[in-house]
């Protein structure tokens, strides 16, 4: 049996072919046996319907597609191996039938899994980094230094914008306001690295996605922007915002939300396929020390040890394929807070602030 190929978008491929009469003849009288133990007629037990009144009755119509479907399931497994075609879902069949005891022509839609294809992660990681303009630390460190102190006068209660007193500071734990500030420059200089790691990485994640060439099933894409909104509902939840008042405040439906998550959650999806194949590639293997103490602080928070561990071991994974990019890796304490909210980091560097 000849057949052909077409490939579509979305990890989508149809394959073409036609089932000759021999090929469905062989199946028909199976086909007209299950008619004939299905059909019900006056005057005639189940079962026991003649064939002849089986086929006046369901057409010869019917019992030809019924035959051709039975030859086809049968050939399916050699037709995808013929293309070395593997789905991550049942293929979708259409028989184009118009008339009994004639060749039937088919084609089968299947979607196989996602793939992508990336020349020199390590290299384009190299020339975007060059490219990227140099921070102006002063700058960000001030700012760092002054959200800081705003977000201290604030749990103070105190409204106007003026040194702290050793009383205040000790408010706090501090032994008076000289160690006070001495923290906040410390944790200032500790926002400003995290930002500037992550615009980094957001830079490389981004040009590695816009050099790959990739495929994604439609239906993964959809999984995870159907994962995306619920995170942001759990979110919105946790701060007092109910997801209908999100809307409502936006003028925008759940519809609209969704459309909107999708080209960042293909983004995702496409980063997250480049990082396997890199991880592959080396040969990487979680750290294992590292995947139990993260795997530990997941469960203290209520997450399932076995998503716990395989969580663990993805971030494991994904800072050493930073560091096979060049990046500097970071220790999996920063990755604790959500499987969810970790996953965003490096996708895209616009979303992190100080």
């Amino acid at each position: 049996m000849q057949t052909t190929v077409e490939k579509k978008p979305h990890a989508e491929t149809v394959i073409s072919g036609t089932l000759s009469v021999s090929d469905i003849d062989a199946h028909y009288a199976t086909a007209l046996d299950h008619y004939a133990k299905e059909i019900e007629l006056p005057g005639f037990r189940k079962g026991k319907v003649p064939k002849e009144r089986v086929l006046e009755e369901v057409g010869p119509l019917s019992v030809w597609r019924r035959a051709a479907e039975s030859a086809l399931r049968d050939r399916m497994e050699g037709i995808l191996g013929s293309h070395t075609l593997i789905p991550i879902m049942p293929p979708a069949v259409e028989l184009t039938i118009t008339e009994a005891q004639t060749d039937v022509p088919f084609k089968i839609a299947i979607v196989t899994p996602p793939s992508v294809t990336i020349e020199s992660p390590a290299k384009i990681a190299r020339e975007t980094l060059k490219k990227l303009e140099e921070l102006d630390r002063e700058k960000e460190l001030k700012e760092a230094k002054k959200s800081l102190e705003a977000q201290t006068r604030a749990m103070l209660e105190v409204s106007e914008e003026r040194p702290l007193t050793d009383d205040e500071a000790k408010k706090l734990g501090f032994e008076n306001s000289a160690a006070l500030d001495h923290f906040m420059d410390g944790e200032a200089v500790k926002a400003v690295d995290s930002y500037e790691d992550q615009r980094r990485r957001g830079a490389v994640a981004q040009a590695l996605v816009g050099a790959a060439t990739a495929d994604v099933p439609q239906v993964l894409l959809d999984e995870e922007v159907r994962a995306m909104l619920e995170s942001s509902k759990k979110r919105m939840a946790a701060e007092g915002l109910p997801f209908n008042e999100y809307l409502a405040k936006r003028d925008r439906t759940e519809a609209d939300i969704l459309a909107e998550m999708r080209p960042q959650a293909e983004k995702r999806l496409i980063l997250d396929l480049i990082f396997a194949t890199i991880a592959k590639d080396a040969s990487l293997k979680p750290n294992e020390a590292e995947m139990h103490r993260v795997a530990h602080a997941l469960m203290q928070q209520g997450v399932p040890d076995r998503a716990a561990h395989q969580y663990a071991a993805e971030v494991s994974i994904r800072e050493q394929v930073w560091g096979q990019l060049g990046l500097p890796t970071q220790t999996a304490t920063q990755e604790t807070s959500s499987p969810e909210e970790s996953k965003e980091a490096g996708s895209d560097a616009d979303d992190h602030k100080h």
